[in-house]
């Protein structure tokens, strides 16, 4: 078994928790998500064990156990010295930006990333730590799509300009309200009128959908 560990960055209203709780059992079922918000305090970790089929890849089938790694936002800018902690052996960073924030995004993602990195070259030194893989993540896009679309290019070129893996926009199903129409979760599994056919099998596609990707990453190196 191959045993991977993700670090999950970003702000308070990023999704962090939210994304890790979705991927550990493919079901969120909220009706009024603000009045039930509650961020991190502290690092939470997480573990899920995930069969990743390549036919490309020399064993084809991997079984990966995943550490799921996050803190709230709050907690680390109030206690930085943590921050060894959530990125100490990892071996994917991802930062995750709300497109839904009224900060300029590029910006925010920037400061993340040369934060995360003069940090985990601390760590570098200190560990037989050989690439440091990255991801970004530009979550509820359900609320900022498409107010997004110049910065979310700007985004783009960045990460293409910083050699950062993916850059995925990722809106959660969490329920199915018409309006919360999924960027990643394919259109037959939409009805005429724009409504989820099978909520529970779009929730396991988008999750199944994630971990494949950052699977396939992690086994490239």
């Amino acid at each position: 078994m191959l045993e991977v560990k993700i670090a999950f960055v970003g702000g308070s209203d990023s999704g962090k928790s939210s994304l890790v709780k979705f991927l550990k059992i493919c079901n969120y079922e909220v009706e009024n998500q603000a009045d039930k918000y509650s961020e991190t305090w502290g690092i939470s970790v997480n573990y899920l064990e995930w069969e990743h089929h390549n036919p490309n890849l020399p064993l084809k089938n991997y079984t990966i156990r995943f550490g799921l790694w996050e803190s709230g936002g709050s907690f680390l800018k109030k206690f930085p010295f943590y921050n060894q902690y959530l990125l100490k052996n990892a071996n994917l960073i991802v930062y995750m930006v709300s497109l839904a924030s009224d900060e300029n995004l590029l910006e925010r993602l920037q400061n993340l990333v040369t934060q995360t990195r003069e940090q985990w070259n601390k760590l570098k030194s200190q560990e037989n730590i050989d690439k440091m893989r990255e991801v970004v993540l530009l979550t509820k896009a359900d609320l900022g799509y498409i107010y997004a679309q110049q910065q979310i290019q700007e985004i783009q070129g960045y990460c293409t300009q910083q050699g950062i893996e993916k850059c995925q926009i990722l809106s959660i199903p969490y329920n199915e309200r018409p309006d919360k129409r999924d960027t990643i979760v394919d259109d037959e599994m939409f009805d005429k009128e724009g409504d989820l056919v099978n909520p529970p099998l779009a929730r396991h596609t988008l999750s199944s959908q994630f971990l494949d990707s950052i699977s396939e990453i992690c086994l490239k190196y």
